[in-house]
């Protein structure tokens, strides 16, 4: 006889972890995860770990996505209360290297989803971060007081205990090779060793679950970009020093060549998008199972990035010893989350489109589906309709598609200073 669960998820980074958690919460029994690798080993992996009110800086981001970016960081704070993971409510502040980047950034202050954000002159940034921003080099910044900073190696592993503790089977290890349907409802998935049947079935793979889904008629209209962080030695950067946007870096004068700092341990994690390659060579072709052997072009771009931003964060040119880790976040049309039931297809749900936001709206969006699931009496906590995932109709049937307009999106809006 094979295995049996209530609930299957298929995925264990923060969204497939976040889910589990709330379906135990909601009192459902029989959870398992089944997941590839190990937990928090794909996208989760390189994770930047700022949790933040990204509505602020983002102008796709809506009231919807500051709710869950609020109980982020609420979920954030009882989880390191019992378990370490480098959580810590120092801030986010942007920091604005030229006139075009801080007449950019003016818009976040007094944010109505986090009215606290305000401006800080050169000085005050100058102490706001330990001394560590020089103060000549810079116009000024905008603080968002509330915001925190996580390792999140360290919250895979204090999510997995937690599971654990309460019940949830993870299967690591174990590859999904197929979902399961019959007579239009889901009744589980193949894996590498054997059928598990279920009653529901949640696809969070991140930027594999359109292999699964596609054979079922479904093609979720998102695209993988390669994301590379890197990881310094310590070098005495205090604990204390807010997370980091360092902007107007580029030598041309335009706002963007954005680049994200925070500490860790002592050192400095950093990193920030980029359009060279490698960032769409999966948009178009497999995904491979891991991003062990993705090329270093995107790392290579930070450190350039770095070596500009060197004169407003002097200890870059200290840094050494670098690791570098890859995740393959998803971008959406209208850069929201794909979220919640599959039409057509009973017991069969979807959670994915980060873009890369998951670490913050993961909690959020576990609850949120998790709630939606159980149909519980009671009006829901968040609703799901802006997250459909059949939103954009039959406008897109393949990634190329997809791709054309998440580029649009982004020189359009400059969500969150994307300029390269």
């Amino acid at each position: 006889m094979g295995d049996t669960s209530d609930v299957v998820i298929v995925g264990g980074g923060i969204i497939g972890s976040s889910i589990a958690w709330h379906l135990r919460e909601q009192g459902v029994k029989s959870v398992r995860i089944i997941e590839r690798d190990n937990m928090f080993r794909g996208t989760s992996a390189a994770a930047a770990g700022l949790i933040s009110i990204w509505a602020v800086s983002a102008p796709t981001q809506q009231a919807e996505e500051a709710e869950l970016e609020r109980y982020g960081l609420e979920f954030y704070a009882r989880l390191h209360a019992n378990r370490d993971i480098d959580f810590r409510r120092n801030g986010l502040l942007w920091v604005a290297g030229n006139e075009a980047a801080w007449k950019q950034m003016q818009a976040m202050v007094s944010h109505p989803e986090e009215p606290k954000t305000h401006a800080l002159d050169s000085a005050q940034v100058h102490d706001a971060t330990a001394g560590m921003i020089s103060a000549g080099e810079i116009l000024g910044g905008v603080l968002q007081p509330g915001a925190g900073q996580l390792a999140a190696s360290k919250v895979g592993i204090a999510l997995a205990n937690q599971l654990d503790e309460r019940g949830i089977v993870i299967d690591a290890g174990r590859s999904v090779t197929g979902l399961v349907q019959r007579g239009g409802r889901i009744v589980g998935v193949d894996t590498s060793t054997g059928h598990v049947a279920a009653d529901k079935v949640v696809v969070a793979a991140g930027a594999w679950s359109n292999t699964l889904l596609e054979p079922h008629g479904v093609f979720l209209p998102m695209v993988p970009h390669m994301a590379s962080r890197l990881i310094s030695r310590p070098m005495g950067i205090p604990a204390a020093m807010p997370a980091l946007f360092l902007t107007g870096i580029a030598s041309d004068g335009q706002a963007g060549n954005v680049l994200w700092v925070r500490q860790h341990e002592g050192g400095l994690v950093f990193g920030g998008m980029y359009s060279i390659f490698p960032r769409d060579m999966f948009v178009l072709s497999q995904l491979p199972d891991q991003f062990n052997d993705i090329p270093i072009d995107g790392a290579l771009e930070a450190q350039r990035r770095a070596e500009f931003a060197t004169r407003m964060l002097p200890a870059f040119a200290r840094r050494s010893g670098l690791r570098v880790s890859h995740g393959a976040p998803l971008y959406t049309p209208d850069r929201r989350l794909l979220a919640g039931s599959v039409e057509g297809i009973d017991g069969l749900y979807v959670a994915t489109g980060d873009n890369e936001f998951g670490m913050t709206h993961g909690p959020g969006l576990g609850r949120a589906l998790a709630e939606h699931m159980t149909r519980q009496s009671g009006a829901s906590w968040m609703r799901m309709e802006q997250w459909k995932i059949d939103r954009f109709g039959t406008r897109y049937r393949n990634a190329a598609q997809v791709q054309i307009d998440v580029e649009r999106m982004l020189l359009e809006r400059n969500d969150g200073f994307t300029l390269t």
